[in-house]
């Protein structure tokens, strides 16, 4: 695990960005005016729901109507190539400190452990990451910043 200097953030190295929600990361404000707004507009993310006329298509047709329900709470990624050094950016919602890393790392493990920079969210220290972060995945492609002070 490598702690990357606040100089530093912006800097090419990482396939995916895991940064907490806007209420808890002054990181995530500043990203997100990188990614034109996505995280604002974006909150609370919502999946659409069938108009009513399609619904009634769907019941006269006898078609089972396929539902996705997510959780609100949901960690939530953004496509982000071309405006921030990193393929993706993931939304973690913040609860708890120990919830958050253990969301942050199992997203991590489901998308096969690519090269990440974990943004911490306001008051975690890396002392408090590190209890939490299982010691067997702290190798070089973990990078982790601590909280932005304006």
């Amino acid at each position: 695990m490598k702690v990357v200097d606040q100089l530093e953030a912006f800097s090419p190295s990482s396939q995916v960005w895991l940064v907490p929600d806007l209420e808890h990361s002054e990181w995530t404000k500043k990203i997100d005016w990188y990614l034109n707004y996505q995280i604002k507009r974006s909150t609370p993310h919502t999946p659409a729901l069938f108009s009513k006329e399609l619904e009634e298509v769907i019941a006269r047709s006898e078609f089972e109507s396929p539902t996705v329900r997510l959780d609100p709470q949901a960690p939530m990624m953004i496509a982000c190539e071309k405006l921030v050094p990193a393929a993706q950016t993931v939304v973690v919602p913040f609860k708890t400190d120990a919830d958050w890393i253990s969301t942050c790392h199992r997203v991590w493990v489901g998308l096969a452990r690519p090269s990440v920079r974990i943004f911490l969210p306001r008051g975690m220290t890396m002392a408090g990451f590190t209890k939490v972060w299982p010691k067997q995945d702290s190798d070089g492609a973990v990078e982790v910043l601590t909280e932005l002070v304006p």
